[in-house]
């Protein structure tokens, strides 16, 4: 997001079946969805990394901090992204306050400041280069690294501008399994509302009924929950190739519904 601080409205939807590649394709083909214009897509790849301290003070409170790689063509650019807590509004649609902007020692002590706010203290000095190793002087951890292959387009309506369109294939790491997940995100711009972005959503199930299914959960969330899959032995048997199957995607939903999973996003 362009803003430094703001506030993410987003609905996603999980894609399952046997041709999850194929309903990605598809989505790229449609230049409206009802009244709304699909602009051109662009490749994005993105490394994310979250970090809390020992004691996992960003996850108590449903926080997160992010580092962020971001390779647009031959360009790379480092984010630093700190998310408050999540509101789940409808059936998957989430907002959350959001901080973010390329990387910076001025930056990161703003997000200090903001975490004091919330009792949130991290003893030491902010100094270096390196984002890493100035985390890691703040006695901070990582606690997760996806991948992620993005696509996304504008949409908009009579050329203004109402949401971003993400198609993304996310890679996990749980255990010895690596996980293919695929979901698609639109992300609200400016004053488009929750209940707009929904009606968006339901269209693009609609479209690909059995395939695309709403999906409140964080990417975080849903890497969390896999973890847990692989550390109960579950998750071998709902994998098909790299792939969870449907009845994996209810079990993940499980964990995820206790709310175990969701503090971070």
């Amino acid at each position: 997001m362009s803003e430094p601080s703001s506030t993410e409205t987003e609905a996603r939807l999980v894609v399952i079946g046997s041709a999850r590649g194929a309903v990605f394709e598809s989505i790229k083909q449609l230049k409206l969805v009802l009244d709304v214009r699909i602009g051109d897509f662009k490749q994005l790849g993105l490394r994310d990394e979250y970090f809390d301290d020992a004691q996992g003070s960003l996850v108590q409170q449903d926080c997160a901090l992010r580092l962020r790689e971001v390779t647009e063509g031959a360009s790379k650019r480092t984010l630093l992204t700190f998310k408050g807590p999540a509101q789940i509004t409808g059936e998957n649609c989430v907002e959350r306050m959001e901080l973010e902007a390329p990387w910076s020692l001025e930056f990161l002590g703003k997000v200090r400041e903001h975490l004091k706010a919330r009792d949130i203290h991290w003893e030491g000095a902010a100094i270096g280069a390196d984002p890493l190793q100035v985390l890691g002087a703040l006695g901070l951890r990582s606690i997760q690294v996806r991948e992620n292959q993005r696509q996304t387009a504008n949409m908009g309506l009579d050329g203004n501008p109402l949401a971003e369109l993400c198609l993304d294939a996310v890679s996990y790491t749980a255990g010895e399994f690596v996980i293919e997940h695929r979901e698609v995100e639109i992300e609200a711009h400016g004053a488009t509302s929750a209940q707009e972005l929904l009606t968006l959503a339901v269209d693009f199930e609609e479209r690909f009924p059995g395939e695309l299914l709403p999906w409140p959960w964080s990417k975080t969330a849903v890497g969390r929950g896999l973890e847990r899959m692989e550390r109960r032995a579950e998750l071998a048997a709902h994998l098909k190739g790299r792939e969870l199957d449907a009845d994996g995607y209810k079990r993940l939903g499980v964990y995820l519904k206790l709310g175990a999973f969701m503090q971070e996003g």
